[in-house]
């Protein structure tokens, strides 16, 4: 919100974009380890495979630096499979890293796709794998390469063979290893002393089709249009500045800390908001909870969920079923005004 209202050429921009990225590298951290403890809710949709590795070139071309050349081979064919984006575009940039760490004096990087039939032969001769059509995803670098002993450790958390733990914390490969075995699939690795490494992630095809990109836009075009929102949190901090953010772009916000205030709220307003958006971890009753019997009095109220601590784990089976839509926090603003409007636009 600062940036938003900082000129360009400002040095207090520079001052706020160190602050953005320090925030975004503690985020980051924190996903990798709820990811990596499998205690992360996933939300499960048909993607397309190759569109998220060409959305993540130019990302990937920066990870690598000038010394490394990094180079894609896509299969010309359908590679849908059902799971969560951003843990995979994770993954692929754990990869990436741990690539570019077994690069120190540069090299080659290629990222390729392709889908493979595994057979009762081959299943038998790999454990972990199984029968079935799978979309497998390489990513090969030319580095200093593993021994056998090093290979069988490197989805171990925290081991690492960088000689700075500063640096590396040992947690990416098995984050990597941890997602991909959340999406019903399993890692391949070959390596030798100076030869580099190929990690071969493979995922079972989805014959589901994906669903179509959602509206794009600046924040101007993602306002709301006075829409009476309920907010229910139960951090101050969190919902100030939330209230804040909502009502800075066109919601009318009431906000409340807990559950039993927001049946109050909602009785005496006799239910005239036009979304419920609640925490999942409140106290007294949970959002989940909440929701459902405030559901009673109005069904098919759009609602939001957000959590960002693992409570919402107990809950994620019944919020799927359900098909309410949930953000992980910290969320940032154009990710929440497009989740809104995505919402409020479905109810037309």
């Amino acid at each position: 919100m600062a940036l938003a209202e900082t000129p360009a050429g400002s040095v207090l921009r520079d001052y706020l974009d160190e602050i953005r990225i320090a925030a975004d590298q503690a985020s980051d951290l924190t996903g990798q380890l709820l990811m990596f403890s499998q205690y992360h809710p996933m939300d499960m949709t048909p993607m397309d495979v190759n569109k998220i590795i060409g959305d993540l070139v130019g990302r990937i071309d920066q990870i690598a630096g000038e010394g490394v050349t990094v180079s894609t081979d896509l299969i010309d064919a359908v590679t849908i499979v059902n799971g969560n984006s951003q843990n995979i575009e994770q993954t692929i940039i754990n990869l990436v890293k741990n690539a570019k760490e077994a690069m120190p004096d540069g090299g080659r990087l290629l990222v390729k796709t392709e889908n493979v039939k595994i057979d009762h032969a081959y299943a038998n001769a790999h454990p972990g794998s199984y029968p079935g059509d799978f979309c497998c995803i390489s990513v090969a670098d030319t580095g200093v390469g593993m021994d056998e002993q090093t290979r069988e450790r490197i989805f171990e958390p925290f081991f690492t063979t960088s000689g700075n733990f500063g640096h590396s914390v040992g947690l990416g490969l098995s984050v990597a290893y941890g997602v991909v075995i959340q999406h019903d699939g399993w890692v391949e690795v070959s390596s030798a002393p100076g030869e580099g490494s190929t990690f071969k992630l493979f995922f079972p095809l989805s014959s589901e089709k994906v669903l179509p990109e959602p509206l794009s836009g600046e924040t101007e075009d993602l306002r709301g249009h006075g829409e009476k929102i309920l907010l229910v949190e139960d951090d101050e901090a969190v919902r100030k500045l939330t209230e804040r953010m909502l009502e800075q772009n066109g919601y009318v916000v009431m906000s409340v800390g807990d559950a039993n205030t927001a049946f109050d709220v909602f009785a005496r307003e006799k239910g005239e908001f036009e979304l419920i958006f609640s925490d999942v971890a409140l106290p007294g009753e949970n959002g989940v909870k909440l929701v459902e019997h405030l559901h009673s009095y109005k069904p098919g109220l759009p609602v939001l969920l957000v959590s960002g601590y693992t409570d919402v784990i107990a809950d994620w089976r019944f919020v799927q079923e359900k098909g309410y839509r949930f953000l992980q926090k910290p969320y940032v603003l154009p990710n929440l005004l497009h989740t809104l409007r995505e919402l409020l636009e479905s109810q037309n």
